[in-house]
């Protein structure tokens, strides 16, 4: 086996290993919700000349790697589009319970702090006692559904998973570079009339 079959497997094998060990777990509405979104639009063009073919288009060998490359990466750019989504979804949700759980928190000290105020004392016992209720609820909710720690793991694997896309994209052009250098390493010959102005200054 080659170095470059080596790296190659590496990467391969390290790209299988971070989306099979890494899988993120969710509803199937939510699930439904990312596959109903619009594609990421094609990048702009970067220039208008036609570009030439690259030099290894008949070596199946690199025509397959540099595919293959292709392929992985379009599918770890789909992976990290539907984590960063799981991400907001999931940071939006508990922002939005931990809100509503201050305020309710500090509802509930300012109406125990008012009705002290009155003589004789107000009662406000159903009101109290649905507040702390409901931020019971709430409280039990954010604890079974894990909001916080899911969304820290989500950031975990989105570090594997643009470190693995690093991986590869360095792999690509490190190898096209060494190809371009290969496959133009034939220094071209010098033109007969220069050959005979050089002959002409030797000469005198």
């Amino acid at each position: 086996m080659t170095q470059i079959q080596k790296e190659f497997m590496e990467i391969v094998n390290y790209f299988n290993e971070t989306i099979m060990t890494n899988k993120i777990i969710v509803s199937s509405r939510l699930q439904q919700k990312f596959e109903k979104l619009p594609p990421p639009p094609d990048p702009p063009p970067t220039s208008k000349t036609p570009v030439s073919p690259p030099p290894w288009e008949n070596d199946d060998f690199y025509t397959y790697i540099f595919r293959k490359n292709k392929d992985i990466q379009n599918d770890l750019f789909t992976y990290n589009r539907k984590l960063l989504y799981f991400y907001l979804y999931n940071k939006k949700v508990y922002e939005v319970f931990s809100v509503v759980l201050i305020v309710l928190s500090s509802s509930l000290t300012l109406i125990e702090g008012i009705a002290l105020c009155f003589d004789p004392v107000v009662h406000t016992t159903i009101v109290t006692l649905v507040i702390s209720m409901t931020i019971g609820v709430l409280t039990s909710v954010l604890k079974f559904f894990n909001f916080k720690n899911e969304t820290e793991d989500i950031i975990k694997i989105k570090e594997k998973v643009n470190m693995c896309s690093t991986k590869i994209f360095t792999f690509d052009k490190k190898l096209k570079s060494q190809l371009y250098l290969k496959y133009n390493d034939v220094v071209p010959p010098i033109p007969p009339e220069l050959l005979d102005e050089d002959e002409n200054n030797i000469s005198e």
